[in-house]
């Protein structure tokens, strides 16, 4: 073989190697010394991630399943059953994930229960916790006000917060992914 041969052949294995080697090494440029985040999430509620107290974390992590909570203003008006509307739809069109998944309303045991038996009867699935524990540490930590909505996963942390008034589509989205993602519950 003459010298043109090899050093034609060296070139192209390079230059194979480099197609390959070039981009890792830009990558790990990239990663280790900047700090280069995509610029918008892709989760349609607020992250928390939060762990609940003792007490109350015991409620969520008996049932082992993925709750949507929404402590329960004084009066219901109309974006407050919009919201158990949208909340009894989605958990419907999760599909196989439905058995996953949870939806509740937090009284205050002070008030009794606001709820009407004609929200009652349309929500059947729907759970009715009073527990003051819970309801005194959602208002003192400012994580929810009344008519927001609070994903707690089964181990009893608060994962995500939803506005009152949230777009059900964004809700379906990331509990979708969640539940996909997830080995708990």
């Amino acid at each position: 073989m003459n010298s043109k041969t090899v050093i034609k052949k060296r070139v192209m294995l390079i230059a194979l190697m480099s197609v390959f080697i070039v981009p890792l090494l830009l990558a790990g440029t990239l990663y280790a010394n900047l700090d280069w985040r995509p610029a918008s999430t892709t989760n349609a509620g607020s992250i928390i991630a939060q762990p609940l107290s003792g007490d109350s974390q015991i409620l969520f992590t008996e049932k082992g399943r993925w709750t949507l909570l929404m402590p329960f203003p004084a009066e219901c008006d109309l974006t407050c059953e919009a919201d158990l509307f949208k909340l009894r739809q989605v958990r419907e069109a999760l599909g196989k994930y439905i058995e996953r998944l949870d939806y509740a309303v937090l009284v205050s045991e002070g008030y009794g229960c606001p709820l009407s038996p004609e929200l009652i009867e349309n929500h059947k699935q729907m759970s009715v916790l009073a527990n003051q524990g819970l309801w005194i540490e959602l208002n003192e930590s400012g994580l929810s006000t009344r008519g927001d909505v609070l994903l707690i996963d089964p181990l009893g942390n608060l994962v995500m917060k939803y506005e009152s008034g949230f777009v059900a589509k964004g809700l379906y989205k990331d509990l979708k992914r969640v539940l996909k993602l997830s080995n708990i519950g």
